[in-house]
């Protein structure tokens, strides 16, 4: 059986910054197209982390991510599509702060000896060398019924393993079905090397639908599936390493 580790003498915090510029370069009743780029950085307190890849300490230098140039693109109304040249400096992750991030935001690694190392998702993520590579994203309405979303992505970073990731998403558009505001089920799998490996942590797919009621009152239930190494083996063996959540909101409008 693991020690147990007294969470008051791990803590960790971080901050991040962000910037943005984008010109529209067409727009008619057939394309829209803008280029763009972005900046972000983040900011923390310095110190040792535990590096997972070689089981050993490193000094922690928080960095900056880039994505530029960067298009996007609606044609005929139908089709959106996006690409951009993403890079890195120092010790950078791009989306950090998305949906499973909750969940994840502190790992637990096996270092031998029945003893468990807490690892921060920001110090388990990021990469070792700089990053270089590109992130796609394609959407298309299918006959005003249904929207169907994806998106890619393949960071490299010398040679060390590629960062990819994967997003589904696929949306039925409003008014389909009475009160219905919204439904829609999504797939995401990011920053992992092996993005088809969908049973495993850095996974997280769930359906979410919301219905309008009376009075500008919506009841929304959230279904969420996602995957936690809590032994620290590498692999998810176990049945409570399967995390379900199921959430039940409501909504005002005036």
């Amino acid at each position: 059986k693991a020690d147990p580790f007294d969470i008051t003498k791990k803590t960790h915090s971080i901050v991040a910054a962000s910037a943005d510029v984008g010109y529209p370069v067409l727009s008619n009743n057939w394309l829209n197209l803008m280029v763009f780029g972005e900046f972000g950085k983040y900011f923390g307190k310095s110190g040792a982390y535990y590096d997972v890849a070689t089981q050993s300490k490193r000094d922690l230098k928080y960095g900056w991510g880039m994505a530029a140039p960067g298009i996007r693109a609606n044609i005929f109304k139908i089709v959106n599509l996006g690409l951009e040249w993403r890079m890195t400096g120092g010790d950078f992750v791009y989306n950090l702060f998305n949906q499973n991030y909750d969940i994840e935001r502190v790992s637990f690694v096996d270092v031998g000896n029945a003893n468990l190392v807490p690892v921060s998702r920001y110090e388990k993520l990021f990469p070792s060398d700089p990053l270089k590579g590109i992130f796609g994203s394609l959407g298309i309405s299918v006959l005003n019924i249904v929207t169907v979303s994806g998106a890619y992505q393949d960071m490299r970073q010398g040679a060390a393993d590629p960062v990819r990731g994967i997003y589904g998403d696929i949306a039925l558009s409003p008014g389909i079905i009475p009160k219905i505001k919204d439904a829609r089920a999504y797939l995401t799998r990011m920053n992992v090397t092996d993005p088809f490996d969908i049973k495993s942590e850095g996974t997280l797919m769930g359906y979410r639908v919301t219905a309008e009621l009376a009075g500008g009152v919506t009841l929304t239930w959230d279904f969420r599936q996602t995957y936690r190494d809590l032994d620290g083996s590498g692999a998810i063996d176990h049945p409570d390493e399967t995390i379900t959540s199921t959430s039940i909101e409501t909504g005002f409008s005036f």
